[in-house]
């Protein structure tokens, strides 16, 4: 997995943010590191503050040197917004100015906000009970648990004077704080019964908070900036030690989920498996070496190819509604790009121009990666192919790389010498980030 450097932007400009916000309104909530310089790499912010400094904190992210470029989406109660940095590291934001779960309001911002402290480090945090409030709250309401850092963090907390608060203000009934640490109906229910009888939740506050929770839900849904990445190379060019990689990069730096595909959306299962079985038919052609197709019949092949192209041409949708527009990251070993470079692979005879032609049609990912090695160096990672077909095939991917990037500017196609593991996630990384 990428690692970023101490002095990263991510650092520098947390720095700076404690700065900017030194003379503003704000808590940062669930604070559980101390200072910015022990902040994991894969940790957010959750910031409390008026609308207004919400406003001024964008204008802040959009002229600040270390950004490269933010996404952002504003709900009706937090504005949320990603961080790319020009180094290729990332942070993400909860801009919180009204504490709400659904339709119900659970907290009052001004009184987080006029009871904050100041800590060591000169960051303004909440009181004590705010921040366990909050954590009580955001979990139980999310029916989620608890994560352990959490409720290790809890621990510096008197249990005996939280365990009293939650049970006289909230009507818990419970006998220890480790009661609250995993979902609960009983819990949740109090939780949800004392706050309908709270000013921020009458009658007329629920209908409009319920109105804009429909529309968070949508925004939340189709707003959301997913990726295609596709990564494709000879067989010995290092594709799935990277992808391996690349997937957790992803998943722990931009806190993205990520779906992995083999070559094809696969909405259409695999041709031989109406002879083989599914579970056999892809072990077959996980194990099927390029070039050794002996199909030399055309109309066999146009049928092979017109069920395969089918899947793209319908799978594509698919795997934007059900993956990308919901945020997902999709990445596919291997694409569209080895049926024009290594139709024999599929046991596919066309020519690579008709080939081409129909990838006009194809969604066009929005990152497209070729891995590349000298010969010998694939040579030693696999003994599959001849060196001659190895700079065959890898002189094939450039020019076709070459082409399309010329031909389709709006999507990218990168190549990339895969010598040293590091270096070529840190490119990858950054061309994500670029295109955020």
């Amino acid at each position: 997995m990428l690692k970023m450097t101490a002095n990263s932007n991510r650092q520098q400009f947390l720095r700076e943010l404690i700065g900017f916000l030194d003379d503003k309104r704000y808590a940062l909530m669930r604070n559980i590191y101390g200072s910015t310089e022990n902040w994991p790499l894969s940790s957010d912010m959750d910031i409390a503050m008026p609308y207004r400094t919400i406003l001024e904190l964008v204008k802040f992210l959009d002229s600040n040197d270390q950004v490269r470029s933010t996404n952002k989406l504003s709900l009706s109660f937090m504005t949320i917004i990603d961080v790319f940095f020009i180094d290729g590291s990332f942070l993400h934001l909860d801009l919180i100015f009204e504490f709400k779960r659904k339709s119900l309001v659970y907290m009052d911002l001004n009184e987080v906000l006029d009871a904050t402290k100041t800590n060591e480090e000169g960051i303004k945090v909440p009181q004590e009970k705010h921040d366990a409030e909050y954590l009580l709250f955001f979990y139980q309401l999310n029916k989620a648990p608890w994560p352990i850092k959490y409720r290790d963090y809890f621990k510096k907390f008197n249990e005996f004077e939280y365990v009293e608060l939650f049970n006289q203000k909230y009507g818990l009934g419970i006998n220890s704080i480790e009661d609250i640490y995993e979902p609960n109906n009983h819990i949740y229910n109090k939780l949800r019964n004392n706050l309908l009888y709270t000013n921020g939740n009458n009658p007329i506050s629920w209908t409009s908070n319920t109105i804009f929770y429909a529309i968070d839900t949508f925004k939340k849904q189709f707003c959301q900036k997913g990726a295609v990445i596709t990564l494709s190379g000879v067989d010995g060019a290092g594709k799935s030690t990277i992808i391996s990689e690349l997937k957790d990069s992803i998943e722990f730096l931009f806190r993205k989920k990520v779906k992995l595909l083999r070559h094809r959306p696969s909405i259409l299962p695999i041709l031989s498996s109406y002879v083989h079985g599914k579970e056999n038919a892809e072990k077959r052609a996980a194990e099927t070496l390029p070039r050794q197709g002996k199909n030399k019949s055309s109309i066999s092949s146009l049928i092979r190819f017109a069920y395969y192209y089918f899947d793209y041409l319908l799978g594509q949708w698919y795997v934007y509604f059900k993956y990308v527009s919901q945020g997902y990251v999709v990445i596919y070993d291997r694409y569209y790009f080895d049926f024009i470079n290594d139709a024999r692979r599929s046991n596919i005879n066309l020519s690579e121009s008709f080939i081409t032609k129909l990838y006009t049609f194809i969604k066009k990912p929005m990152l497209n990666v070729l891995l590349y090695a000298p010969a010998e160096i694939i040579l030693r990672r696999k003994q599959e192919l001849s060196k001659e077909d190895i700079e065959n095939l890898t002189n094939k991917y450039l020019n076709t790389f070459n082409n399309l990037s010329n031909k389709y500017p709006n999507s990218t196609y990168l190549a990339i010498q895969n010598i040293e593991k590091e270096q070529t996630l840190r490119t990858i990384i950054n061309e994500y980030s670029k295109l955020q």
